[in-house]
C-alpha cells in the first residue's frame, strides 16, 4: 500500500466576506500593519450580472495576501 502526502506550501489569498471596506482596512492596515496591495472594483459578474463588489488584498510576510469582499447588494448577516 503506497501512502501520499500533501504538503501545502502557501497560499495566493483566502477572501472573507466584510461590512465596510475601510472600517477593515483601518484595522488591517493601520492596526496590523499588513500592506493594502490591490483595491479591485468588480461590477459585472463571471456569468454577467451587474453588481457592486470591492475585493481588497492586504500582503502578509509570506507573501500571500489575506483579502476581503465587500458585496453592499447583496444580503450578509455575521
Amino acid at each position: 500500500l503506497r501512502t501520499m502526502t500533501t504538503e501545502i506550501k502557501g497560499l495566493h489569498h483566502a477572501a472573507y466576506r466584510c461590512r465596510n471596506s475601510e472600517e477593515t482596512r483601518q484595522f488591517y492596515e493601520d492596526f496590523l500593519e499588513l500592506p493594502l496591495v490591490e483595491a479591485l472594483p468588480i461590477t459585472t459578474t463571471a456569468t454577467g450580472r451587474k453588481t457592486d463588489v470591492l475585493h481588497t488584498f492586504y500582503k502578509m510576510a509570506n507573501g500571500g495576501c489575506i483579502a476581503f469582499f465587500e458585496a453592499p447588494d447583496q444580503p450578509f448577516e455575521f
